[in-house]
């Protein structure tokens, strides 16, 4: 190396070294820095000053591996001849395999046995939209379940495509021709059981209707040969809560439209992560014979056995349909907590917009102080309040029912059930009971009475 060139590097090492060590006894300026013990935390000064950007990302918030796992066995046979599934099952591998990672999409057929596809997924696409998927097999929807989550590693995210059809084997159903119809149950349980010993696991399950024209096989495993519209068929999704709640909003996004515009119904199950308990008391104007606490969440100095107040909440973090004024009415729950028998209590009316409030309520002279952020108001009577009590306001968690329509324990007659999956009412339960719904609102408000 020439010697010019040699001070140069010298002098550009000297240069990097003098800022480090400026940097790691630096503060920021008009902060003090940590001490220990006397002496000035300079690491910690030094590692203020690192960008975000170089800071370690947590791999635990990341997705691993996503799981792509298509049911070959012979009733899916039909869908391979619908421009309609072939195009949402595509286009949703080809959306999945440009969002991660090279090589983070691994692709599988599964039914008796689970098959990874060796190939580059774009030979898997090819090899759907000209309907020549391998198919064969049968499938038992529990062990279909244990077969993915047992090959599932702690950060994976799981796609399961499928009818969703209960079918023993030929062999089990010629011993007993109803054994379909019978293990229904059991089929549930079996569910159950695998879902509830599963660590930090989350489903979500989408619904989707297609032209199928093949064989039909119903729960007496009779082939039917037939063309039928609006076939119902599923996509699952499993994985970690937080994980699946992240993927969960980039399937509600823009960048899926051939999903979503062919998407019938949705549930998810211990997706949920959302409580809206902020909220704020105040009077009826012109009421006077009572006062809301200083921090305006409980009642005092009641000195009358009826009263009527009102709650203010900001919903905001809650689906639309949720926050909706005819279903919070039909759905939230208030009631007394210690005098059950006595104490009467109702929602009188529901406000979802601040001006139609102040214009029906704020009457009064008396100044009504109304949070910015507040988006309903609740108007609750009290009435025979004869000591003190405790209110509960809640909102449940309701597992959409849609999944019961979809649902038929009969299909020998396709012709009158095409639109309805044999026991998918049983299916669907066995994962929701895993699950204890959480609230969306879950309040309790204090109500203390004067007594005389």
């Amino acid at each position: 190396m020439k010697k010019g060139l040699t001070y140069i590097v010298i002098g550009i090492i000297a240069i990097v070294a003098i800022i480090v060590i400026y940097q790691m006894t630096k503060c920021k300026e008009g902060e003090p820095c940590g001490e220990k013990n006397g002496e000035l935390d300079t690491l910690t000064c030094f590692l203020d000053t690192i960008p975000d950007s170089l800071k370690t990302i947590n791999q635990k918030d990341k997705i691993n591996n996503i799981n792509f796992y298509f049911e070959n066995s012979g009733s899916m046979r039909g869908y391979l001849n619908s421009t309609n599934f072939r195009d949402v099952v595509s286009n949703l591998i080809v959306k999945l395999n440009g969002r991660e990672n090279k090589d983070s999409l691994k692709l599988y057929t599964i039914a008796s046995d689970v098959l990874m596809f060796e190939e580059e997924p774009s030979i898997f696409i090819e090899e759907l939209a000209n309907g020549i998927v391998p198919l064969n097999g049968f499938s038992t929807m529990h062990n279909i379940f244990r077969q993915i989550l047992n090959n599932s590693k702690s950060n994976d995210i799981n796609f399961f495509v499928s009818d969703c059809i209960l079918s023993y084997s030929n062999e089990d159903i010629q011993h007993n021709r109803e054994i379909n119809r019978e293990s229904a149950a059991a089929l549930k349980n079996q569910l159950l059981n695998i879902v509830q010993c599963q660590d930090d696991i989350s489903f979500a399950l989408f619904a989707f209707k297609s032209d199928f024209d093949g064989t039909y096989y119903d729960y007496h495993n009779t082939r039917i040969i037939n063309s039928f519209n609006n076939r119902p068929y599923y996509i699952w999704v499993a994985g970690k809560k937080k994980l699946l709640i992240e993927l969960i909003s980039w399937i509600n996004s823009e960048k899926l439209p051939t999903f979503n515009r062919h998407l019938k119904e949705k549930i998810l199950f211990n997706c949920d992560n959302i409580v809206a308990n902020d909220h704020r008391i105040f009077r009826k104007p012109g009421g006077k014979s009572y006062q809301p606490s200083p921090d305006k969440k409980s009642i005092v100095d009641i000195v009358i056995d009826s009263i009527t107040f009102f709650v203010q909440l900001n919903l905001d973090c809650l689906p639309n349909r949720i926050k909706d004024k005819d279903y919070l009415k039909t759905n939230l729950i208030v009631e007394a907590t210690q005098n059950k028998q006595k104490t009467k209590v109702a929602i009188s009316t529901i406000y979802d917009d601040q001006n139609e409030f102040e214009t029906k309520v704020a009457t009064h002279t008396t100044k009504i102080y109304i949070d910015e952020k507040a988006t309903h108001f609740i108007q609750i009577d009290m009435a025979q309040i004869s000591s003190t009590e405790v209110l509960h306001i809640t909102l449940p968690c309701i597992t959409p029912n849609w999944y019961k329509q979809w649902s038929t324990m009969d299909d020998t007659n396709i012709d009158e059930n095409f639109d309805k999956t044999f026991a998918f009412e049983w299916f669907v339960d066995g994962i929701k009971e895993a699950y204890t719904n959480n609230n969306y609102i879950d309040i309790s408000i204090n109500i203390n009475k004067k007594i005389k």
